[in-house]
């Protein structure tokens, strides 16, 4: 902090005169009214004013080097905390494979055919067939099934569907006979029907 002497024209013996005049600070005489100053031995209107500009210089000087020291640096901002990793998410379960629909039962059917009952068994068939699937109905593979599976003797080996197919077929046949009163191939395709009968009845039932 200054002191009165630091003022440029103030030595300790007017330094003193300033004390008893009641400046006791540099402050005191940088407010001072030159005038006023003028009251001590041998200090001119120029030589006050001298003095008021000096401790005014003295007080801005005392500011700067006070601002100087202040610590202006800004403090560093904070490093942002990490973010926490992301827990991995669970690998899906696998999707248990279906399982393979099981293959239907099939069974051996042995039908004693005359050359007739033949020709009409394979004709019924074929008409089941084409009518079935004109209509889009499902039935029909399993007529075509039996087609392929019907060998010259009347053996087959047919599953449930293929079965109720072929006594359908059969019966159908057998109705268009009786309405159009053809009783011979009717009493023919009569014997090919109860032999379905009969197997529909050890198989199925």
């Amino acid at each position: 902090m200054a002191k009165l002497t630091d003022i440029s024209g103030v030595g300790a013996s007017r330094a003193e005169s300033l004390r008893e005049l009641g400046y006791e600070t540099v402050s005191d005489v940088a407010a001072a009214d030159p005038d006023d100053l003028t009251d001590i031995s041998h200090v001119t209107e120029d030589t006050a004013l001298e003095m008021v500009v000096a401790a005014e210089s003295l007080l801005t000087e005392d500011d700067d080097e006070h601002e100087s020291t202040l610590d202006f640096t800004e403090e560093p901002e904070p490093e942002p905390e990490p973010e926490p990793e992301p827990e991995p998410e669970p690998e899906p379960e696998p999707e248990p494979e279906p399982e393979p629909e099981p293959e239907p039962e099939s069974y051996d059917v042995d039908l004693e055919l005359e050359p007739r009952q033949y020709h009409i068994l394979v004709s019924a068939l074929v008409d089941s067939y084409e009518d079935l699937r004109s209509r889009n109905v499902h039935r029909a593979n399993s007529c075509l099934s039996v087609l392929d599976g019907l060998d010259a003797v009347g053996s087959l080996h047919v599953t449930e569907d293929e079965l109720n197919a072929l006594h359908a077929a059969v019966r159908e046949r057998r109705l268009l006979y009786q309405g159009s009163n053809n009783v011979d191939f009717m009493r023919h395709t009569v014997g090919i029907e109860e032999q379905i009968a009969d197997a529909r009845e050890e198989h199925l039932f």
